[in-house]
């Protein structure tokens, strides 16, 4: 399903899907090795639900919890976080979705170019929206992409007080 009307529903679908992963992890590193930590399964689900968008954590546990508008995991997670609140935090929540793309491609983009480890590309973005989600095309992508560099140059342009670009 692409919608769910209560975001519960959702958390109970992906959890039954989960729940064998999960176990045959857990069967797998009974007793835990010392590097039980890198043995897991996290991830982030964006989905659709009671008419809104709706991020939802699965953390390494396997248990799982709702953000309200913005979440990072991983090795990058400290630097998205700057860059999301440097971009302008919840406030990003109420951008149309074109802007709103543009933020959160940057974002990925920057935490890669600035991260010394665990984050690198490729990197495939969907947008998550009432009737269904959708893989962003190599031919939506480049635009965005374009769209970024020039939104930097004038950044560094005004911050440099030359008019140029650099």
């Amino acid at each position: 399903m692409n919608q769910f009307k209560k975001r519960e529903l959702a958390r109970a679908a992906l959890h039954g899907c989960l729940t064998p992963v999960y176990e045959a992890i857990a069967r797998a590193n009974h007793p835990p090795r010392e590097d039980i930590a890198r043995i897991g399964l996290w991830g982030l689900a964006a989905m659709w639900a009671d008419d809104a968008p709706q991020v939802l954590e699965l953390e390494i546990n396997g248990d799982s919890c709702f953000h309200d508008s913005f979440h990072a995991i991983g090795s990058g997670s400290a630097t998205a976080y700057a860059i999301y609140r440097t971009l302008g935090g919840v406030l990003l929540s109420d951008l149309d979705e074109a802007r709103a793309l543009m933020a959160m491609i940057r974002i990925i983009r920057t935490c890669v170019n600035v991260e010394l480890w665990g984050v690198s590309e490729p990197a495939t973005f969907w947008v998550v929206g009432p009737e269904a989600p959708r893989k962003l095309s190599e031919d939506e992508l480049q635009p965005q992409l374009q769209a970024i560099d020039e939104w930097e140059k004038r950044e560094r342009a005004a911050l440099l007080g030359t008019g140029e670009d650099h």
